[in-house]
Parts: C-alpha cells; sequence; structure tokens
C-alpha cells in the first residue's frame, strides 16, 4: 500500500471514530484508542530511527490525535455513568440528567470542559490522584489540537506527558484492572539496568554535570552516546581526535568539542561554562610522541595534573557529577581517576560512577559512589539514543538562518550555533519555530503573570503591549546600522515597565534584517565569533544586553574589543533604572522608558479580558486601570489584578505571604530579593548546596507555600537561575523584612545580619567554590572599576547604601564601632579565604571610610600575596588599590592636617607633612607605574594625574591671595610641589595618545582641572628662565619642560611664522638638554619630537637627517618605543620623498617599533596622520582627542596625502587587511570602506591616505578607492641641464659625491667644490642624506662604464619650471604618480 494510501484511510478511521460519539461509552474502545496511540508513538520511533522523518512526522500527528480522543471518550465515559448516579441517588432531576448527557455529545463538550466536570462531581478527586489536568489542555494545544488544524508537528515529549496523565484517568475512572500498554517495555526491554540509571541521573536531569571517562572504543554501535550532552570527556586515546571517539563525536553530531591535553600549561587552565565538551586527551596526542606514556607511568607524567584541571572544571561546573566510565587498561589508573574526583568533588559525595562493559570486579576500588552496571557501552548507547529521540526530533525541524548582504541568508552550522549559545541568544529568522512545539511557551498566561519571559512566539502572537517609545528606538537604531558605526547605545526603563519584553520585540523586528543577538555572557570567544558572523554575512551586527543579565562594564569592554576588530554594530544596552540611584550618563542614551499611559492600559485590557473569568474581578480591573497614576499603572501590576482576585496592591500582596512563611521560606525569599538588588540571578546550585536536594528547582517553583508565586526560573546560555518575578517584589520584600510591614524604605543596617547568613549558606564546603555564586558575591559587594580619585572612591550599589545609612544613624560620620561594612567584607574574606579581591575590598574600606590605613596596607598586602599564590601572578587592580591607599592617605590625612594646621597658624612648619606627603607620593608613583606596565588602560594615568593635581592644589591653597604661585615653585620653600605640576603634565600628554573613547572616565574634567592649575604657572616665561639660569642650567629638567610647555603654549596663540619657529627652535633646544641629563623620561622626546614636527624650514631634509641621527642616539641609548615610533615616521617620510636607502630600511624598521610596542596599551590607535597640507614633517597631524570628534570622515580623507598601493595577500579577513606600498605592509579594515573593497579586490591598486600608530602605518579606511580609469600614471619628465633635483647620497670617493637622482632612476656625481654649506670637502654629507641640487650635463664615467650626470649644489639660474615647485610637490610629481 503507497504511504498517501494509508495516510489517508488512517485519517479517514480517525475522523468516523471521532464522529462516532457512542465509542465513549465502551470500555474496550477506550482501551483498545489507548494501546492504539502508544503503537502510533512506538512506530514514530521506529520510522525516524530508519531515517523518515516525514511518515515519522505523520506516525507522531496520529498518536496525538488517537490519545486525546482516547482522552475525551474515557472523561465522558466516567461523567456518563455518574450522571446517572446522581440521578438514582436524587442529587439531580431527569430533566438535568438528560441535559447533561446531550451535553456530553456537543462542540461545548471540550477537553477543558470535561475536566472542569470531573473536577466537580469526580469520585475521589482528580486532585487528590494527582492528575494535572492543566498539563492536558496545555499539551492539547501542541499534541493534538495545533497539528490538527494547523499541520504543525507534535512535540513527543508533551506526547509522553499527557500520555502518564490519560493512563491515571482511564486507571481511576474508567478500570482500574486494565492492561494499559508501556511505551519503555518496547524501548527498553526487560532489563533493569536501564531503569537504575534513569533512576540515578533523575532521567539525566541537569541538576548534574556528566562525565565520560574512557579509553579507545572500537565499536561501531555507539552512535547513541553522542546523543548525551558530556561536560566532560577524559579520554586515554592519543588518536581520539584523528580517528577515535572525539572524531566520531564531531563526525557524528557536527560539534567541534574543546581539547587539550593533561599536562603543566592546561593544569590551571581557566574553564567558562559551554554547550561544548571539554575533552581532555588524557595521554597525550598521537602526533606528539613524547606525550603519550605506557600507562604504567601515566601517573606520574599526566595523572598528577588531573587535580588542578579537575579543580578549576568544577569552579564553573558546580553540579553535583554523574560519571560514566569504560574500563580503562590499567585498574590503577582508573583508581587515580576516582580518586581524584572524589577528593574534588567533596570526599566523593558529590559524584557517583558507572561502570559499562565491565571487564573485572575492580576490588581496589569499593567506594560506595562507585558502582558497575551490567550494561555493555553499546546498550548504554543504545537506550541513550531512543530515549533522546524526541529532543534530537524537535531540533532537527529548525533552521539556523542569519540576514545576509543583499537579502541572502547564510546558515549557520550545529556547532557554530552550539559555540554562540555560550554567549548569545541567537535570534535566527525562524526562532519562533522551536517555541511552537512547547506548551509553556506558548502559554500567554504564564507570561502575563511573569512565570516566563515573552518567548518569540508570543512576540509572532503579539503577546505583549506596544510601548509609545518602540517606534523612536526603532529608527534611531536604524540610522545607526545605516551609519555602519561602532557604537554602544543605551535604553533605561523603569522596573515593572516591561523593558526586557520591549528588548526581545525589537530583536524580533530587526531579526530579518540585520544578524541579531541578545548577549548572556562574555566569554574568551565573543568577539572572535561576532567577527565570524561578521565574516559570513557582511552586515552589520545588531546586539542587545540587559543588565539583568550582564554588566555594563563587560558590554563596554566589548565595545572596546569589537571597535579593534572594525566591522560595523551597534550594542543596545537595556538597563534597569532604580529610584533615587544615580545612573551614571556612560553611552548614548536612545530613550527612557519609564510611561505606561491609558491607551497603553487599554490595549492590555484588551488582551487580558478572554482569559479573566470571574465578574468581582473584571469590575476590580476595570477599575484600576481608569483610576491608578502613571506611576502605578505598570504591566504586571495590570496582569496581578487580573489573575488575583484578593490582590489589592503589592504592599498587602507580600505582606500576606511574609506573614504565614517559616524562617526557611523567609530566607530563601530574602536571598532572591537581595540578588535583585544587585540586578543579578540565583544560580540554582546555591539553593541545591544550601538544601542538599537536586530536585530544589521543582520545590521551590511548586510545592513551597509562597515562593512559587513570587519567582521564576531562568536559562541563561544553558544554565538554569531562579530570580524574583517583579523588581518591586523583591523591593518590597525587603521593606517590610527590613522596617515592618508598613515600611517605606529599605533599612539595610536592619538586615546585616541576614547579609551575613547569606553569605555564609553560599558556600557549602571550604573545598569548593561555585564560579557562578562568587559572581553574585562579587556584584553585590565590590565593584571592579578602578578608583581613580581618593576623594570619589567607587562602592557597589549596596555598600554605598549601607554607608549612607550609617551616616544618616550616626550624625553624618562613620562609627566604626558599629562597622556593618567591615562585618561583611569580614564575613566574605572568612568564607572566602583565597578569594584576593573580597580581602582586598576589605582593605578599601578602611583606606576610604575607617581611615584606618595601618589595617587597610595589611589586608591590601595579603591580598597581592593571596592573588600570587592563587592565580600565579598578581592582578594589576590590587596594585592600583594599594597605590589609591597611599593617595587615600595623603589627600584625606596629611593634606588635610597642613590646611588646619596652616589655617590656624600661617607660620606654621609643614615640612614633617610634606615629607610623608612625598613619601607616599612616590609610593604610589610606584604602584602606577606597574599598572601602567601592565597595559590594562589609563587607570593607572588617570589617579596618578588626580593624585599630583591635588597635592598641586594643596600647595597653591597655602599661598596668600597676592602670592605668585610660579615665584613660589621656583623658591627653595616650593620647589618640592614642582615635580608634581611637571609629573601631571607629562602623564596628561601620554594619556591623550592612549585613549580612543573620549568618554572614558572623567577625561574633560582632568583636562580642565589641569588647565586651571597651571594657566599662571605657563603664564610666567621670564620666572623660568631665570630660575634655569640661577642653576646653572643643572638638575632643572621639570622646570625647562614647565617653560617648554609654555613656549609651545605662546606658540599657538602667535600668528607670526619667524616668531613661531623662534619658539620651536627654544624647545627643541631645551629637551635636547633634558635628554641628555634625563634619557629615559618620555616627557622630553614626545615635546621634543612635537616641536620638530611644527617648525617650517626651507631645508626639511636637513632637519629630518638630524632628528633620526638624535633619535638613532636615544634608541641605542633607551630602546624608547617613542624613539623607535618617531623614527619610523621620519624614515617613511624620507622613503615618500624618494630615498631608497630610507625605503629599504623600512621593514627592519617597522619590525623593532612592533616588538618594542607589543605590549603598550591601544598600540593600534593611529597617533598622526599624514595630510597633503605642508612639506615632509610640517604635514604631520595629531590624532587628539577633539581632532577625532570634530573632522568628518569625508573631510579627513580628503585632508590626507594620497598614496598609491596594491591590496595584499596577507588578507586575515574582512576585519583585518594590508595594502602593500613599496613593500611596507599598510594595516585597513575592509568591513570599514563602505563597501569599497572586498576580498576579491586582492590584487588591485588603490588610492589611500595614511597615519602611524605604535604597531605600524595603517591606511585611513574612508579613503581607500580602487584607482579608476580617470586616475593614470603621468609620463616622467627627461632630465635636462638647468633642472632642480633632488639627490640622496650613495657614496663618497676622493674628489665627488655619489648621488642617485630621485624621480629619475639615474646616477650623478657632485664635484666637492660644487658643495654648499654646511657640506664641504672637508665636511661630507653622511651616506643617504637628501640634497638639493641643479644638473648640469652628463658626462661619461670610465670607471663605471656609463654615463653620469655631473650635478652642483649652487642653484643659481634654475629653470622657472623647477623654482616654482614645492620640495613635496615635486617629489610626487617625479615618482610618476598623477593625483586628482
Amino acid at each position: 500500500m503507497k504511504k498517501s494510501v494509508k495516510r489517508k484511510t488512517d485519517r479517514y478511521i480517525q475522523f468516523r471514530n471521532r464522529t462516532n460519539s457512542a465509542n465513549y461509552r465502551d470500555k474496550k474502545a477506550i482501551i483498545a484508542q489507548f494501546n492504539k496511540s502508544v503503537r502510533e508513538y512506538k512506530r514514530f520511533s521506529e520510522v525516524y530511527s530508519a531515517g523518515d522523518e516525514e511518515l515519522a512526522s505523520a506516525k507522531l500527528h496520529d498518536a496525538g490525535t488517537d490519545l486525546y480522543m482516547c482522552c475525551e471518550w474515557a472523561l465522558k465515559n466516567y461523567l456518563y455513568r455518574m450522571y446517572d448516579e446522581q440521578f438514582v441517588t436524587h442529587i439531580i432531576s431527569s430533566i438535568v440528567r438528560e441535559h447533561k448527557i446531550d451535553q456530553l455529545s456537543t462542540k461545548t463538550a471540550t477537553i477543558g470542559f470535561l475536566l472542569e466536570e470531573l473536577k466537580d462531581i469526580g469520585i475521589p478527586s482528580p486532585v487528590v490522584i494527582g492528575i494535572n489536568s492543566r498539563k492536558i489542555i496545555e499539551n492539547a494545544q501542541i499534541v493534538n489540537n495545533g497539528p490538527k488544524h494547523d499541520r504543525k508537528i507534535p512535540d513527543p515529549n508533551r506526547y509522553k506527558e499527557s500520555l502518564e496523565e490519560v493512563r491515571k484517568i482511564i486507571k481511576n475512572y474508567v478500570d482500574e484492572n486494565v492492561e494499559l500498554e508501556l511505551i519503555d517495555d518496547s524501548l527498553y526491554g526487560g532489563g533493569k539496568a536501564w531503569y537504575e540509571i534513569l533512576e540515578d541521573t533523575s532521567e539525566f536531569n541537569s541538576a548534574y554535570s556528566y562525565v565520560l571517562i574512557t579509553r579507545r572504543i572500537d565499536s561501531n554501535d555507539i552512535r547513541g552516546l553522542f546523543s548525551q550532552k558530556w561536560d566532560l570527556v577524559i579520554d586515554m586515546d592519543p588518536d581520539s581526535d584523528i580517528n577515535g571517539l572525539a572524531y566520531k563525536y564531531t563526525d557524528i553530531t557536527g560539534i567541534v568539542p574543546t581539547v587539550c591535553t593533561l599536562d603543566a600549561i592546561n593544569a590551571r587552565r581557566k574553564f567558562s561554562f559551554s554547550h561544548r565538551p571539554y575533552w581532555i586527551m588524557a595521554n597525550g596526542t598521537s602526533d606528539v610522541s613524547d606525550s603519550v606514556v605506557d600507562p604504567k607511568r601515566w601517573g606520574t607524567a599526566h595523572g598528577k595534573y588531573l587535580s588542578s584541571i579537575l579543580e578549576e572544571f568544577h569552579k564553573e561546573y558546580s553540579k553535583p557529577v554523574k560519571a560514566f566510565v569504560y574500563p580503562l587498561e590499567n585498574e590503577r589508573n582508573l583508581r587515580k581517576i576516582v580518586d581524584t574526583f572524589n577528593d574534588v568533588y567533596d570526599s566523593g559525595d558529590e559524584i557517583n560512577f558507572c561502570v559499562l562493559s565491565a571487564d573485572s570486579e575492580y576490588n581496589s576500588i569499593d567506594d560506595e559512589n562507585f558502582k558497575i552496571s551490567t550494561l555493555s557501552i553499546e546498550e548504554f548507547a543504545e537506550h541513550l539514543e531512543k530515549y533522546n529521540l524526541n529532543s534530537k526530533f524537535i531540533s532537527g525541524l529548525i533552521k539556523r538562518e542569519l540576514p545576509a548582504e543583499n537579502g541572502k541568508r547564510v546558515l549557520i552550522d550545529e556547532n557554530f550555533a552550539t559555540v554562540l549559545k555560550d554567549s548569545f541568544d541567537t535570534v535566527f529568522i525562524d526562532i519562533d519555530q522551536e517555541d511552537e512545539l512547547d506548551s509553556e511557551k506558548c502559554n500567554r498566561i504564564d507570561f502575563y503573570k511573569g512565570i516566563q519571559e515573552i518567548s518569540w512566539y508570543g512576540l509572532r502572537e503579539h503577546f505583549d503591549v506596544i510601548q509609545p517609545e518602540q517606534r523612536r528606538i526603532v529608527d534611531k537604531i536604524t540610522q545607526d546600522m545605516k551609519d555602519r558605526g561602532r557604537l554602544l547605545r543605551k535604553v533605561y526603563y523603569v522596573p515593572g515597565i516591561g523593558g526586557t519584553t520591549l528588548m526581545r520585540r525589537l530583536a524580533w523586528e530587526f531579526r530579518e534584517i540585520y544578524p541579531t543577538f541578545i548577549l548572556n555572557r562574555l566569554n574568551e570567544q565573543t568577539g572572535k565569533n561576532l567577527q565570524k558572523i561578521y565574516d559570513l554575512t557582511h552586515c552589520p551586527i545588531l546586539i542587545f544586553a540587559d543588565n539583568n543579565f550582564i554588566e555594563f562594564d563587560e558590554v563596554k569592554n566589548l565595545q572596546v574589543e569589537l571597535k579593534r576588530m572594525g566591522f560595523a554594530f551597534v550594542i543596545c544596552y537595556f538597563q534597569r533604572k532604580l529610584k533615587g540611584i544615580h545612573n551614571e550618563n556612560e553611552g548614548s542614551v536612545y530613550t527612557i522608558v519609564r510611561d505606561f499611559g491609558i491607551r497603553e492600559a487599554r490595549q492590555m485590557k484588551i488582551k487580558l479580558q478572554d482569559l479573566v473569568c470571574d465578574k468581582g474581578v473584571k469590575e476590580n480591573f476595570d477599575k484600576y486601570i481608569n483610576e491608578s497614576d502613571d506611576y502605578d499603572r505598570l504591566p504586571f501590576v495590570l496582569s496581578m489584578y487580573a489573575f488575583d482576585k484578593d490582590f489589592q496592591g503589592i504592599k498587602p500582596y507580600i505582606a500576606n505571604f511574609l506573614e504565614r512563611m517559616n524562617d526557611q521560606s523567609k530566607k530563601i525569599l530574602f536571598a532572591l530579593s537581595l540578588a535583585d538588588y544587585g540586578n543579578v540571578s540565583i544560580d540554582i546550585q546555591y539553593f541545591m548546596n544550601l538544601f542538599n536536594d537536586e530536585s530544589v528547582d521543582e520545590f521551590l517553583l511548586k510545592e513551597s507555600p509562597g515562593i512559587n508565586e513570587l519567582v521564576r526560573m531562568e536559562d541563561i546560555s544553558g544554565k538554569n537561575f531562579i530570580r524574583i518575578r517583579y523588581h518591586l517584589f523583591g523591593e518590597e520584600i525587603l521593606k517590610q523584612m527590613s522596617n515592618g510591614r508598613n515600611a517605606t524604605e529599605i533599612s539595610f543596617l536592619n538586615l546585616v545580619d541576614n547579609i551575613l547568613g547569606f553569605i555564609e549558606d553560599s558556600r557549602s564546603n571550604r573545598f569548593n567554590i561555585n564560579q557562578d555564586t562568587l559572581n553574585l558575591l562579587r556584584s553585590l559587594f565590590i565593584t571592579r572599576k578602578a578608583d581613580v580619585n581618593a576623594e570619589k572612591p567607587i562602592f557597589s550599589t549596596l555598600i554605598m547604601k549601607l554607608r549612607e545609612e550609617h551616616r544618616t544613624s550616626f550624625d553624618g560620620s562613620y562609627d566604626s564601632s558599629t562597622d556593618a561594612i567591615v562585618r561583611i567584607f569580614n564575613k566574605l574574606v572568612e568564607v572566602y579565604p583565597e578569594e584576593p579581591h573580597f580581602t582586598a575590598h576589605l582593605a578599601r574600606f578602611y583606606f576610604y571610610i575607617d581611615k584606618n590605613y595601618e589595617k587597610g596596607f595589611r589586608n591590601i598586602d595579603s591580598a597581592i600575596e593571596l592573588s600570587e599564590t592563587e592565580m600565579g601572578h598578581v592582578d594589576p587592580l590590587l596594585y592600583h588599590m594599594k597605590a589609591m591607599g597611599y593617595s587615600s592617605r595623603i589627600t584625606n590625612i596629611y593634606r588635610r592636617d597642613i590646611l588646619w594646621n596652616f589655617k590656624d597658624n600661617p607660620q606654621y612648619d609643614t615640612s614633617e607633612l610634606r615629607e610623608k606627603i612625598q613619601e607616599d607620593a612616590e609610593s604610589a608613583f610606584k604602584y602606577f607605574k606597574i599598572v601602567r606596565d601592565s597595559n590594562i588602560g589609563v587607570a593607572g594615568h588617570v589617579s596618578e594625574i588626580n593624585l599630583c593635581i591635588q597635592i598641586a592644589y594643596l600647595a597653591k591653597n597655602m599661598l596668600d591671595e597676592t602670592d605668585n604661585f610660579t615665584e613660589y615653585l621656583t623658591s627653595d620653600k616650593g620647589k618640592w610641589a614642582m615635580q608634581y605640576i611637571d609629573r601631571a603634565e607629562t602623564l596628561w600628554d601620554e594619556c591623550k595618545q592612549l585613549i580612543s573613547d573620549s568618554a572614558y572616565e572623567d577625561l574633560d574634567g582632568i583636562e580642565e582641572r589641569l588647565h586651571s592649575l597651571t594657566v599662571s604657572v605657563e603664564d610666567s616665561i621670564d620666572i623660568w628662565k631665570k630660575y634655569i639660569e640661577n642653576a646653572g642650567n643643572k638638575n632643572c629638567t621639570q622646570a625647562r619642560r614647565i617653560l617648554a610647555r609654555s613656549y609651545l603654549k605662546v606658540a599657538e596663540q602667535t600668528k607670526d611664522s619667524e616668531n613661531k619657529k623662534t619658539l620651536y627652535t627654544k624647545v627643541i633646544q631645551l629637551m635636547e638638554e633634558n635628554i641628555s641629563e634625563e634619557n629615559q623620561h618620555v616627557g622630553n622626546i614626545r615635546i621634543w619630537f612635537d616641536s620638530i614636527k611644527r617648525i617650517e624650514v626651507e631645508n626639511q631634509d636637513m632637519l629630518i637627517q638630524d632628528a633620526i641621527i638624535k633619535l638613532n642616539r636615544w634608541v641605542n641609548l633607551t630602546d624608547s618605543v617613542d624613539a623607535h615610533y618617531y623614527r619610523f615616521i621620519l624614515k617613511f617620510i624620507q622613503a615618500i620623498e624618494g630615498s631608497t636607502l630610507a625605503e629599504g630600511e623600512l621593514p627592519k624598521l617597522l619590525r623593532e617599533l612592533k616588538h618594542t610596542a607589543a605590549n603598550k596599551y591601544n598600540r593600534t590607535v593611529p597617533q598622526h596622520w599624514l595630510s597633503k597640507n605642508g612639506k615632509g614633517i610640517n604635514a604631520l597631524i595629531t590624532n587628539n582627542r577633539n581632532r577625532r570628534n570634530a573632522v568628518p570622515e569625508d573631510e579627513m580623507s580628503e585632508i590626507l596625502l594620497p598614496f598609491i598601493g596594491r591590496i595584499s595577500n596577507n588578507y586575515v579577513n574582512d576585519s583585518h587587511a594590508y595594502i602593500n606600498w613599496h613593500g611596507v605592509d599598510v594595516y585597513f579594515n575592509p568591513s570599514a570602506t563602505k563597501g569599497e573593497i572586498s576580498k576579491i579586490n586582492i590584487g588591485q591598486r588603490v588610492r589611500f591616505g595614511l597615519g602611524f600608530s605604535y604597531d605600524g602605518p595603517r591606511a585611513y579606511n574612508s579613503s581607500i578607492k580602487l584607482l579608476g580609469k580617470d586616475e593614470f600614471v603621468e609620463v616622467k619628465r627627461e632630465i635636462e641641464s638647468g633642472i632642480a633635483v633632488k639627490c640622496e647620497v650613495t657614496k663618497n670617493v676622493t674628489h665627488y659625491v655619489q648621488v642617485r637622482i630621485i624621480g629619475f632612476s639615474e646616477i650623478g656625481s657632485i664635484y666637492v667644490n660644487e658643495l654648499v654649506e654646511p657640506y664641504s670637502a672637508n665636511n661630507r654629507p653622511d651616506i643617504g642624506t637628501i640634497l638639493d641640487g641643479k644638473i648640469l650635463m652628463k658626462k661619461f664615467d670610465n670607471a663605471k662604464h656609463c654615463n653620469v650626470w655631473q650635478i652642483t649644489m649652487n642653484m643659481n639660474d634654475i629653470k622657472e619650471e623647477s623654482k616654482e615647485e614645492t620640495a613635496m610637490a615635486q617629489a610626487i610629481r617625479l615618482s610618476g604618480i598623477k593625483v586628482r
């Protein structure tokens, strides 16, 4: 029989059965229908395993239809008999009986109606039996109604849930002795071993981590082994990833595991949660023969590293473990592995082992948690495959497509989709299809009640109410995406307004236009994976993030990383805006979502009215909508009024729960509410550890009275978390727990004991740390932001609130005898003694609040030592904290004491306190330098600048209003303060080079404070000149730099070119004197170069050559990265002007520069651009913050000097490629060229402008254009007598200087008598020097056997056409380039 005919026949039979209402009175028909449904499901399993997905879908559809038909008949059968019994017992009349029986055959007799009737008259009650009526009704849409009406695919898991509920109905209300078929009978056979495994793993519950310990498996019948999600595999086969288990895993699943070896290098590797398994090649790899050892030597060669790697694994994978073992060749090695796991997992209490294909009794391993199964590995794999068949079937129905350029779509493979899950919810174009198979995600009521966030199905079906701000945000995102920026934007929203729902709505709306992601967590691969998405789609990427799941600082770090990659993106960050808490204005803000007006409330009423049955509830609901004000009229509050007839507002609602709760339930609610205050969820493992119960999520959400109504589960990138259902619930719980039922504010001082208990409960044993719980505590109590000003320390929101409460309670001052904060930090240190940052933040408390510096330094030193012991290195942030301790003592103790004493007694001797300031400042500077050398940002610069400004202002504030601050600095009394002004300005110059984002920290404020401090100092040129003269020009390097900056300031303001030249010359002389005295000070060379590039002289070649000579000397003396950088720029300019010697040196100089600058922060940011407005070095434009923000891209492209190059074969990806110019690779970002350049353009010639970074030359992306037909190479002029030329010295001989004539590839010679000042017969120019000359004649050189042009440096009587050209224009013309 054909499939189509058989299908039609089956459907006809189903139709006939449905219309034959008499069937429901026949018990045999009901039982037969149930068993037929089970057989249909078994047939589905068989044909799906055989590969016929179409027939499998049909069979699953039939099974679902038959099951719900059976359910309907069974309910009608029982109700029919009960109506008869009620008539006989005179409970109902004959008329009522007839009406009810007729009703059983009408369309109104739905499953829902029948179950309500059963609830009313069923004996025993279905509630007592445990029949889940709600589940039957919810699953009907997925198993029966949806497939029947919409031709959707039923969900196998939902089918099995409904099957068990229907089985209960038949057993309890139709025939208690009936034999009903079981799915499991045919699936798993009669053996008990598999069922024991299912029971032991709670049916492979996600509450456990799963580990496989194995050697090589040569069997081909293990395919099902890969249907399980393994978190860790310990594989003793050295060929595993070549032709063994790891290879087969990838071949069958399409997923590439994270492979590493068991050795010293990987022993301390950090794990991050992943949907891919970590695969440990425990006995090395066969392609590295030295790594493979005999099994007898395995323990000493590799096994010794297992403990360390498992400890790191356990920090991230904190769940108990179920480990399955395929016997190893050496029992002693298995013993070693088991012992190591037991040591790491709480002496074996958190791990169970199950041995498959056992070949011995393993007498040496008698641990209670080590069990031997009778199943072979092949049988285990077969059972696994059948068990996981349903989820595999569902996932196979979903496409994974993202939009790409030109309206195309790209398919994301299984492996990459799995990798993306570790960081994102990837909003695939058809993402809603998967939700259709999940009845919970299709349930409107669960969304409206806040039990779960809105699903993609719910967005498609418009469960939500459109916010008035939505269109504005869509328009702004659209514009930003079209502009192809690299932006971080914010949307603020008030709690309860539906911010997360709005974010998901926006992601849904954009998913077909741009690759769209919701960021959940960061790992090392997050940025690289987004780069890969761009390379696949060539579209700007849209990323949404919610501060419920990820902190803003993490997102900002991601922006910095992505900006370096260069492709276009927009990150839209949704941040909850708390009342009374100031949100920093970091990043530009799209909007603030704060209003849910009457219009939106009425829209929501329309959506809810069909779900509200109670008339009184409807009236109360309508009244609330019309009478509440905008602040209280929030979506979730409307839902509460709609679904809870007793709801009269949040305060009485929460009070009602708290009054009838026991202490344990209150402890749970407090933990969740406190976490929500810090805007984080709690890992389910926290409660598992607390109650030692793996099914705690079921307990919390379904059985614990008063808790399940207030909390919800969240799945974040594969991990389960619990959080309070609404922020306003959590806030109210904290209010009432701290100050009673009528409280209007939270008092955290009254909750300190609860907080200490929460910290204690967070760790179940001293051996292991739950990384998610640790992150929760960090979010609540500490901050990863570095302080940059000792007067404005940064603490977490909770600690700041406690600090403010202390001030309020104790007359504005902090009372250390009642220090709640120190109790909290002491408890954190007590519970987590190996966590250095808790100890460090206790030190910060002593530095900033208690002002107990002895305790502060003792704790920060302990933290530094701990960091080195635990991590193998010291976190630079700890050094920064120590430096800020010194800064705090200077600012809050010494400076205060000086000012107080000086105010009372102007003659007060401040020398002792000044010495203490200088001593602490030197200590702070030492640690700030370590931070700067760590290249983690500019906090080490900003903090030291702030400290220097504060000390300098201290000196200034001690003067009378009539005193001259500059005269004081140059006096014996004031010399001590001079260094701080100089140091601040030097660091500020360096800081400006490093920053790439003008919104970073308080940079504008620093610039303003520094200017205010130095404006009078730099206006006092005569005083500084006199000071240097009186000092005999010795030990006055700081004064020279101050004077040099004064000259530069004057030069910027004057218009007289000669005066400018004089000033710049003075600066150059001052800095060269400084360099001779202190060649390691970076400020000297920077000021020197800044003046060199500004000075306008006729003979630029001489200027550049002289500068290069000095730079070469400084490179040899100091190996300064700045000397390398400036030398490379000058050599590059020489190469532009035709020097082949300079051109030949560029590759070597570039390698040296890259090597020296390898660890420099922001080394890839261009510091200078080369413009066409200027001559030689004067053409350089400094890429400072103001210019970067002020000059539009198109205008900047026109300013730059154009070059001609060729797209290099070194094309890494669409964000990282090179242009080859005269053998030098010039970096550029193809994705930022506005579609001009892609991989297909490799080898083509382009015109571009360029700049210089510490990482080498970088093209200005917007300037890069393919050469068109109107851009051509001009025919070179012939050399003739009388024209001016540029010459490069190649050799000095007896009576001649031999040269190469630039732009003509000809050689010439200059007779020594034709040299002019400063050169002569006795003072020859060095090789590589560029000279100006005039062509005399051509003469045959007998020694060289060729014609040589005779040249003079006497430039009289030059042809007019040569005279009119500038040296730069001439060099460009002679190089053969035509520039439009």
